[in-house]
């Protein structure tokens, strides 16, 4: 999961930004979320018994992703630089993601064993 957060963050970091400074910058703050969401986990805060459960983990996930569409949408260099970020970079990072799903679903299917599929994945 962390080797996949990476290769998105930096990713991420290289379509969005226009310039070093930028792209670091970019990729400190999508580091920062990646860690804030490490430690609910850690925590347990997201956890269904006695925390957030699921509506907290979608908060989690999807709250950034929603203030960045709306931040993206709402400024003109930003949505510039989003429909400049080339199709093979997008297509890389979703590869990444397909390759967790298929730890997975080799798991489910009996075919990869217990300790590596669901970190991996």
């Amino acid at each position: 999961m962390t080797a996949s957060a990476a290769i998105v963050i930096a990713a991420l970091s290289i379509g969005f930004g226009s310039n070093p400074p930028t792209r670091i910058r970019i990729a400190v703050w999508l580091g920062i979320w990646f860690i804030i969401v490490v430690i609910l986990a850690a925590t347990r805060a997201l956890y269904y018994e006695h925390g957030l459960g699921t509506p907290g983990l979608g908060l989690a996930v999807a709250l950034p992703i929603a203030v960045l569409c709306l931040i993206v949408a709402r400024v003109q260099s930003l949505r510039e630089n989003f429909h400049r970020v080339p199709l093979w970079l997008l297509v890389g990072v979703h590869t990444v993601r397909l390759l967790g799903v298929s730890f997975i679903i080799l798991f489910a299917a009996g075919r990869l064993p217990a300790p590596f599929a669901p970190v991996a994945g």
